[in-house]
């Protein structure tokens, strides 16, 4: 296991509570001064595929985890009951209306922008809940 957790505790939810973002970060204007076949290099390196490329191996070695966890002794490894999951939303429910309440700051409707992120989850296989 990453990190020894399985040696520090016993107890294992298996649900899908953290995210990783992959950001390329680039100066409009040093982007423009490139070349048509610099563009190209990253444009298609710099994408949504290409993020799956890296983040795909990681999960399949988080799932791998998962399972040796499962499989050692002492080890407790459990999923949520709705009635748990449904706790969990509610108390992300402040910081989902900080996020909110951010956007609406920088000019843009957060209901559009969830709708959005929900549509390209469900379109990338995501967790769209």
């Amino acid at each position: 296991m990453l990190f020894g957790i399985d040696k520090v505790t016993k107890y294992h939810m298996d649900a899908p509570l953290y995210v990783t973002t992959f950001a390329f970060v680039f100066n409009k204007d040093k982007y423009n001064e490139m070349s048509p076949r610099q563009k190209k290099a990253i444009d298609d390196n710099c994408n949504t595929e290409a993020a799956g490329r890296v983040a795909g191996p990681w999960g399949k070695f988080e799932d791998a985890g998962i399972d040796k966890v499962k499989a050692e002794r002492g080890q407790e490894v459990y999923k949520l009951t709705p009635e748990q999951t449904a706790a969990w939303k509610k108390a992300a429910e402040p910081l989902e209306k900080e996020w909110a309440d951010g956007v609406k700051k920088a000019g843009v409707d957060p209901d559009v922008a969830m709708k959005d992120l929900r549509a390209s989850l469900a379109k990338y296989n995501g967790l769209a809940q």
